[in-house]
């Protein structure tokens, strides 16, 4: 699951992936910024097959915690 977020991450940045090899640190509005966060709901949105609420957007700020909110909500694998 890990990798598809950071691979989602990538794509929608234009950054490599490597830049997103840091799990616990929050991203930074040098690698992604709103409009671009917007574009990674999305696709994860797509890809996991889901709806993600506006209002658990905000606490997305990891590619750690989407990992984590994904499994709370019931999204064991990829």
């Amino acid at each position: 699951m890990k990798n598809k977020i950071r691979t989602i991450l990538s794509e929608v940045s234009g950054l490599p992936e490597s830049n997103f090899a840091d799990e616990a640190r929050d991203f930074t509005a040098a690698e992604i910024d709103s409009m671009e966060m917007m574009e990674v709901i999305v696709k994860i949105e797509d890809v996991f097959n889901t709806t993600i609420p506006e209002s658990d957007i905000r606490k997305l700020t990891s590619i750690r915690r989407i990992e984590k909110y994904l499994r709370d909500i019931g999204i064991s694998s990829f």
